[in-house]
């Protein structure tokens, strides 16, 4: 696991812009805020390696042939990775957001299918971090940290994106336990995912306010993996539709409390956007490298083509 000094204060990022602006306000530059600490830069350094050491060379033809990565999505759990985080004391590696998107960016300049499964697991996990009680977190969070187990996150359906006040997936209490019949759509993780935070209706009259989160396991009676998505890249991250027929969820399952999955959803999402922006900027940068070693080496008018004027006003 990644070993450094600890970073104390978690970094949500309502707290980082409020930072940003008092540093501004107290007369320092936006230069000054954008310097590493030790800690960023061993863990920058600790994920370059390990990405363009054992992700560039499988990247390929884990996008090629849909290969889930699971020896190096193991590895990553060894490097704390897939609870960045996530408090020490359930198996998390206890970093900030900051750490979190300084991971996601490297791993995903290299591979983006590994940093799509990592940036899911990190939202699943994150979800059961700031909701769940102690016993939900021994069941559905300890295990899922050191990356031989993932979670996935389904929200979105059918017609609905992840607009959570329309979701039509329906639970219904039946005695101790949640009976839910729906289907999810688009969930990333979804077909190797072991663990599942899922949003569903408890009082449809009451909108988004009667959306509550649940906890489930694959093994649950009534849940079933569907229609695996044909996707034009990122396709050793699997994404594909949960269909519930009849699955009896246990009420101690329900995360957080009822009525509340709206809110969560939303705070939960949070977190991933910066996510899925590490991603955007690794899978940039890694395009730009690549654009210009082509440039430099692709000859014509009898030099290469980053001589080229009209190359050089984009590099």
């Amino acid at each position: 696991m990644f070993s450094a000094t600890r970073i104390s204060n978690k970094l949500c990022p309502n707290i980082i812009l409020k930072r940003i602006s008092n540093n501004l306000q107290d007369g320092k530059s936006i230069a000054s805020l954008a310097s590493l600490s030790e800690t960023h830069q061993l863990l920058y350094k600790t994920c370059k390696d390990f990405a363009e050491g054992e992700l560039k060379p499988i990247a390929a033809k884990t996008d090629r042939e849909k290969i889930y990565p699971k020896k190096q999505i193991e590895e990553m759990g060894e490097l704390g990775l897939m609870a960045v985080c996530i408090p020490e004391n359930v198996g998390g590696t206890g970093l900030d957001y900051l750490s979190y998107a300084i991971a996601t960016e490297q791993i995903s300049r290299c591979c983006a299918s590994a940093g799509t499964i990592m940036a899911v697991q990190n939202i699943y996990v994150n979800a059961l971090n700031n909701f769940g009680n102690d016993k939900q977190k021994e069941e559905f969070l300890r295990p899922f940290t050191d990356g031989k187990q993932i979670g996935s996150f389904s929200l979105s359906e059918p017609g609905l994106g992840s607009d959570a006040s329309a979701v039509a997936t329906k639970a219904t209490k039946k005695g101790s336990n949640y009976i839910i019949n729906g289907t999810k759509s688009w969930t990333t993780n979804g077909f190797e995912s072991k663990g599942l935070v899922l949003f569903a209706s408890t009082d449809k009259s009451k909108k988004h306010k009667g959306i509550s989160c649940f906890l489930l396991k694959k093994d649950f009676p009534g849940f079933f993996v569907g229609k695996k998505e044909d996707k034009l890249g990122i396709r050793g991250s699997s994404t594909c539709s949960l269909v519930f027929e009849d699955c009896p969820v246990p009420e101690e399952n329900v995360l957080g409390e009822l009525g509340k999955g709206f809110n969560y959803a939303m705070i939960t999402l949070d977190g991933g956007r910066i996510g899925i922006a590490a991603q955007a900027c690794g899978i940039a940068q890694a395009s730009l490298e690549l654009a210009v070693d082509y440039a430099s080496k692709r000859v014509s008018f009898g030099a290469p083509i980053a001589k080229l004027q009209s190359i050089q006003v984009f590099s």
